[in-house]
């Protein structure tokens, strides 16, 4: 390891999937010491696709990989809906800037995990093999040990495992009020990677059974493809027998579903290492922290939202974010607070995403032949051109999106030359931005900190830009807060600037209230500009 400062508080990472990793890199550029734990015997290359949406993509780039993540894509083109025949009935093409069925960021879970693994390699220590098998804390820290025997004592612990994450339940017992709570959805999904065929293409293929079946086969970037079968049943423990056992049952339940079915169930069993067979269901936990120990991703909130690997990244950077805040107000590191900020900017967007409409997913998978027409038919008209182009015109603007989803408070991972330095805002200029309740802060918080030099040896804490803090980052919509705090106040030092500058240059300031200007790499689902002043 290198440029590891002893002196800053030292934090255990324990999964090393997407969660993980993130958090590890998120902690890293906010100053403190991470240790990366993962079970495995090494890093997990199987998975399937998972899609990066909405503020995930601007998480990605303030952690500097969006650029890679793109890079190493699935180049899925779009989502065809078939007919068992294998004919298409409907089709949703993919457009840039855009998420629907097919998002614009695309990726194998174990690519998106290798990437961030990479990130952290150098300054990081990874720990493969190893788990944790006692965990007691106290005002000063938290005391591991692990399965084989080593004990340590850190200053916080985040677990960002799966959905049955045995280290969580060290914590959080199960049998406990704060414990985890599982919500069965009715549903056994089979997921595998198989061989690619000739006839293979770039769409994303679903196919939709009766009696409540789904065949789905989609492109990746490593010259196999990737398929799912899926049907809905009473829970029976198909997840808990063997292999074979569950081979067996896949080829009686999709004995008579036509098109590429029956090749999609041998290539699962051509590749067992990369099979996996679960129940569908949803986790939910009364809160994501005790003491010095925060939960993070499937462990605190699993479900099919088709929002997971979006949660991930984006609770990994607002943790990371709150840490830091409370890292450099100097004080001795007492995480609690920071800890209690994560939950209260999280939760909002997790109780949104897990929100599934009642009956679903069965509605989704209809039983009879009628109730299949209607699907199809439903497929038609949310493919559409003009729906379709009537949505793009009824996305929110700026102003109809929540405060809360408009900006991160954080930092960016930005590593600044002395030209750079003299470059930043003024503090006047500069704003706190936040995933919370806006808050304009006194002028002399607001002063930039100071860079690193050119060497790149440490990342820059710095404010953005008053357009920048307003600039919208997504479409995720969480609840309006109903207090005086959800309304934007500008500062009367930021209106005594703007009129100082007004007197100078009274065109320069319509400019800048405008938002012209902005920065045009900000990047798709960012507006460019807001309303005259910078209010809502």
């Amino acid at each position: 390891m290198s440029g590891v400062k002893t002196t800053a508080p030292r934090v255990l990472v324990t999964g090393g999937s997407i969660a993980g990793p993130a958090a590890a890199l998120g902690l890293l550029q906010a100053g403190l010491v991470p240790t990366l734990m993962e079970r495995a015997a090494g890093r997990r290359s199987a998975g399937q696709n998972v899609d990066i949406r909405n503020v995930g993509r601007e998480v990605l780039r303030r952690m500097g990989q969006q650029d890679r993540v793109a890079a190493a894509g699935t180049g899925e083109v779009g989502t065809r809906f078939l007919r068992p025949d294998g004919s298409t009935y409907a089709s949703v093409t993919a457009h840039a800037g855009e998420d629907g069925p097919t998002a614009e960021l695309e990726i194998l879970r174990g690519e998106l995990s290798r990437l961030l693994l990479e990130a952290t390699s150098q300054d990081v220590e990874h720990r493969f093999g190893e788990h944790l098998v006692e965990v007691t804390q106290d005002r000063d820290g938290v005391h591991t040990v692990t399965d084989q025997g080593r004990e340590e004592r850190y200053d916080l612990l985040v677990v960002a495992e799966g959905r049955r994450s045995r280290t969580r339940d060290l914590v959080f017992a199960p049998s406990s009020p704060d414990g985890v709570r599982y919500r069965d959805l009715g549903q056994y999904v089979a997921y595998g990677t198989i061989d690619r065929a000739g006839d293979d293409d770039q769409w994303w293929k679903w196919l939709t059974a009766l009696d409540r079946r789904v065949v789905s086969l989609r492109p990746d970037n490593l010259g196999t493809a990737r398929a799912a079968l899926a049907f809905m049943a009473p829970a029976m423990g198909v997840e808990r027998i063997g292999f074979d056992a569950q081979i067996r049952v896949l080829r009686e339940r999709f004995a008579d579903v036509g098109w590429q079915t029956q090749r999609i169930i041998d290539g699962f069993q051509a590749r067992p290492q990369e099979f996996y067979f679960e129940r569908a269901e949803q986790v939910t936990l009364p809160r994501w922290y005790r003491g010095r120990v925060a939960v993070l991703g499937d462990s605190a909130w699993a479900g099919p939202t088709g929002m997971g690997t979006t949660l991930a990244l984006l609770g990994a950077h607002v943790l990371a974010g709150e840490l830091a805040e409370h890292l450099h107000r100097g004080s001795s590191f007492e995480p609690e607070r920071a800890l209690s900020a994560y939950q209260h900017v999280m939760r909002p967007f997790v109780d949104k995403a897990q929100k599934i409409p009642p009956g679903i997913p069965g509605l989704a998978l209809p039983k009879s032949a009628k109730g299949l027409k209607v699907l199809h038919a439903a497929h038609r008209l949310a493919a559409s051109r003009i729906l379709q182009r009537s949505a793009r015109h009824l996305r929110p603007r700026s102003r109809d999106v929540p405060r809360t989803c408009r900006s991160i408070r954080t930092f960016e991972p930005m590593w600044c030359s002395n030209r750079d330095r003299n470059s930043m805002p003024s503090p006047t200029a500069s704003r706190r931005v936040g995933l919370g309740p806006a808050r304009t802060q006194p002028s002399h918080r607001n002063r930039v900190r100071p860079c690193s030099g050119a060497d790149g040896s440490r990342p820059a804490w710095i404010r953005l830009t008053h357009e920048e803090a307003h600039r919208p980052i997504g479409r995720i919509a969480s609840p309006r807060t109903a207090t005086s705090e959800g309304t934007h106040h500008e500062h009367s030092g930021d209106r005594r600037d703007r009129a100082g500058r007004a007197a100078r240059d009274p065109a320069a300031d319509r400019a800048g209230a405008s938002g012209a200007g902005a920065d045009p790499s900000a990047g798709p689902g960012r507006a460019a500009g807001v309303g005259r002043g910078g209010r809502w």
